[in-house]
């Protein structure tokens, strides 16, 4: 119900657009996970798993989520669950490949970042903009008139020797604060997307994480542990009743602003 029902709500056209939402002709979305706490069953400690660090282990089972959320609404348009334990972010992104498509634009932090996600994406029709540690090795090919400049990934450090398989990226690199940061873009031509423009919409990706507060913290109704499923797949059908309530309220949000937007902008150009 939720793969059929949800979508991305954002409109642009002559009648108006979503305030936040594209960039030029792009749709801006943002790819991120996050993980929750479920109750604590032998089912679903087996099945989820427990947290650990060098100190000790979570109160309680992890369910983690990945999810893309369009920018200018702040719509969990598709998500994908899977146990804490044994499986990571980037491998889950992987379900979510068939909602990514030609006029997107999606952002992702350094966590996603690798070769044939990247390939996937790409093959997908939309267009990445990632941030990426500053370990990889992405030798200059040719500087371009904004700063940015163009490089090359592969897939095995093989194929980077042999200079073969090899995808074409532009790097833009910049500051936060004193530390240095990094972005990789497949839009290759600074005139369709100049690198100022972009390091402007790269922070749209943190939207993301207002939905999963909302979702996770005021949809549920606090920090604490209050869902009720006591085996993996009603934890799944619980949560994914969760993002289609989500959904809904986001929808009539959407709706009520754009409509209000667009009723200023006709006073507006009555008057004029």
């Amino acid at each position: 119900l939720y793969a059929r029902v949800v979508h991305p709500l954002a409109v642009q056209g002559p009648g108006g657009e979503t305030r936040g939402a594209f960039y030029r002709h792009w749709r801006k979305v943002a790819l991120d996970g996050t993980e929750l706490a479920v109750p604590d069953s032998p089912a679903n400690r087996a099945y989820f798993g427990l947290a650990h660090n060098q100190f000790q282990a979570s109160a309680y089972p992890l369910v983690r989520v990945v999810a893309l959320v369009e920018s200018g609404t702040r719509v969990l348009f598709a998500a994908v669950l899977g146990p804490h334990q044994k499986v990571g972010e980037a491998t889950l992104a992987r379900d979510l490949l068939p909602r990514l498509g030609p006029g997107m634009l999606c952002l992702a932090d350094r966590l996603f970042f690798g070769y044939q996600l990247w390939q996937q994406v790409q093959r997908r029709g939309a267009e990445l903009l990632w941030r990426i540690k500053l370990n990889h090795q992405l030798p200059q090919q040719a500087v371009l008139p904004d700063g940015s400049w163009l490089s090359a990934i592969y897939r095995t450090d093989h194929d980077r020797q042999h200079q073969r398989h090899g995808i074409v990226v532009r790097v833009i690199d910049y500051r936060i604060g004193a530390e240095p940061a990094r972005l990789l873009t497949s839009i290759l031509d600074p005139a369709a997307a100049p690198a100022e423009e972009l390091l402007q919409q790269f922070p749209e990706r943190w939207p993301v994480e207002t939905a999963f507060g909302e979702f996770k913290t005021q949809l549920r109704g606090g920090a604490e542990v209050v869902l009720r499923s006591q085996t993996p797949e009603l934890v799944k059908q619980e949560l994914y009743g969760f993002l289609l309530a989500h959904y809904v309220i986001r929808s009539v949000i959407h709706e009520a602003a754009f409509d209000a937007e667009r009723r200023d902008r006709g006073t507006h150009e009555a008057k004029q």
